[in-house]
């Protein structure tokens, strides 16, 4: 028993001296502590510092690059535009084109056709005898215009002349008919009387 609370006072004993150590080194541990946790916060901010500084570069390169991505649909747009002018342009220049060369097209014909006048003038200039034929066609021409009206005025006359005698004889044939319809009408009556 004496053995045994012997080993007990010296387990005491050890606990106290350790409790003793232990209180003792709580100052230093709790300093050592607020060291370890200032220099992990000091980490933390540093570490912090570059994720800052990251985030600060990618926002930098996004604006950067929806500038450049704005910049670009302008361009895109500015030359759309500028196509469609120029096709504009070329389709108008085009139809100015074509209506000049029609133009030109007409003014030769026209001066063709004036050509054609002119030597047709300076021909008959230079041959009287075409003239004189040609007066000649034309009395010859006025001659038969005339006989062709007077024939024509004469097929009208003869028109109304068979026209008034058919105009005649329709009447006489109508009225005709219509005494054979009254005979017959009269001839019908009787007879129904007589029958009653």
């Amino acid at each position: 028993y004496t053995v045994r609370t012997s080993e007990l006072s010296m387990q005491i004993s050890d606990t106290a001296d350790a409790l003793r150590k232990a209180e003792e080194d709580v100052p230093r541990i709790t300093a050592d502590l607020e060291h370890s946790l200032a220099a992990a916060e000091q980490a933390v901010e540093q570490a912090q510092a570059p994720i800052a500084e990251a985030k600060r570069a990618h926002q930098a390169v996004t604006a950067e690059a929806d500038a450049a991505r704005d910049e670009l649909q302008t361009a895109k747009t500015a030359a759309a535009t500028r196509q469609r002018e120029l096709r504009e342009k070329i389709a108008a220049e085009d139809k100015a084109r074509r209506d000049q060369e029609q133009s030109i097209a007409n003014a030769q014909a026209d001066a063709a056709h004036a050509q054609s006048i002119i030597e047709q003038a300076t021909e008959v200039h230079d041959h009287p005898e075409i003239t004189e034929s040609l007066a000649g066609s034309l009395a010859r021409d006025k001659a038969e215009h005339a006989e062709t009206e007077r024939e024509v005025a004469q097929l009208e006359a003869t028109e109304d002349a068979v026209r008034e005698r058919t105009r005649d004889s329709r009447i006489k044939f109508t009225g005709a008919i219509v005494c054979i319809v009254a005979a017959i009408l009269v001839i019908i009556l009787i007879w129904l009387f007589a029958s009653k």
